[in-house]
């Protein structure tokens, strides 16, 4: 009985009663199976692609990659000013050219407002 009590209290509650005390750890995941995932929407979530890389899934397409280098947006990106009004921002190669672009933010950003 002392072994099976030892278990019960190491169990992870679910209702959110005490925290972890060690790294909680996930299977690495696919792109349309990711390892940190949502109940009603399992194709959607955080995995693991390969060494040092972190994708985020959305309904099994990949589409923000996170690198030591940065970060990779598949797709459109949209900003949203304080006002509420979206913005979308377009990066393309001047014609015939190829190689990495940079988007340059100024150093001071207005304050964003939270959404609840």
């Amino acid at each position: 009985m002392a072994d099976l009590a030892a278990e019960i209290q190491d169990s992870l509650s679910r209702s959110g009663k005490g925290g972890m005390t060690a790294p909680f750890k996930n299977a690495d995941g696919t792109e349309g199976a990711p390892g940190l995932a949502f109940t009603n929407e399992t194709s959607t979530g955080w995995y693991r692609s390969a060494a040092g890389v972190i994708r985020m899934s959305i309904l099994g397409a990949w589409k923000y990659m996170f690198t030591a280098a940065g970060l990779i947006v598949k797709g459109a990106l949209g900003l949203q000013d304080p006002g509420g009004t979206n913005k979308t921002v377009t990066l393309a190669p001047p014609s015939g050219l190829a190689g990495d672009y940079t988007l340059t933010m100024p150093t001071a950003l207005p304050a964003m407002p939270v959404e609840a």
